[in-house]
C-alpha cells in the first residue's frame, strides 16, 4: 500500500503541476514586433518609410493602426498586382496569424509616415505604437536610416502589453 500512496501522490503532483502551467502545457506566446527601422525619404516635404515584422502570438489578431507621438500620421500601405502594375494602396488591417508572421518589408506592405518632427530625427530614432483588434499594443522605438545610410545591424523586438504614453 505504501508504494500505491506514493504513486498517487506523484501523479496528483504532476497533474497539479500540469495545471500550473508547469511542463507539457501550452504557454501563452506572447505578440513582438521587431526588425524594426524608418527610412527617411530624401525629400523631406514627402513621407518616409517603415518596416518591421510581427511575431503572433497564441491567438491570431489583425494589425489596423501604427500611431506616432514623433510623426504627423501615419498610414499601413500594401502593394500589389494590378493590370500588370504594381499599385500602392492604403492597407486597413493586416492579419497576424497565430504563432505566425506578418511581415512589411521594402517592395511589400508597408508604413508610411509623413511630417515626421525633427527632434525624432536628431534622436535617431521614431517611436511607434502597433495597435491590434484584440487591443493589445507594442510600443517601440524605430532606428531612422537617413537615405543612403546602410541599415543598423541588430533588431529591436518589443512585446505586448498595456503600455500607456512614451
Amino acid at each position: 500500500m505504501h508504494g500505491l500512496a506514493r504513486l498517487s501522490a506523484t501523479v496528483g503532483l504532476a497533474l497539479f503541476t500540469a495545471g500550473c502551467g508547469g511542463s507539457g502545457t501550452a504557454r501563452d506566446t506572447p505578440l513582438t514586433v521587431d526588425g524594426i527601422t524608418v527610412r527617411l525619404n530624401a525629400n523631406p516635404a514627402a513621407p518616409s518609410a517603415a518596416y518591421f515584422t510581427v511575431h503572433g502570438g497564441s491567438k491570431a489578431t489583425n494589425l489596423v493602426e501604427i500611431t506616432s507621438p514623433d510623426a504627423e500620421r501615419v498610414e499601413m500601405h500594401e502593394m500589389r498586382m494590378e493590370n500588370g502594375l504594381m499599385r500602392m494602396a492604403t492597407l486597413a488591417q493586416a492579419p497576424v496569424p497565430a504563432k505566425g508572421t506578418l511581415v512589411f518589408a521594402p517592395g511589400g506592405n508597408h508604413a508610411m509616415l509623413w511630417g515626421i518632427r525633427q527632434p525624432a530625427i536628431a534622436a535617431g530614432k521614431i517611436h511607434l505604437v502597433f495597435h491590434f483588434t484584440d487591443g493589445r499594443q507594442v510600443e517601440a522605438d524605430a532606428p531612422v536610416q537617413r537615405p543612403g545610410e546602410v541599415p543598423a545591424m541588430g533588431a529591436m523586438n518589443m512585446s505586448a502589453g498595456n503600455h500607456e504614453g512614451h
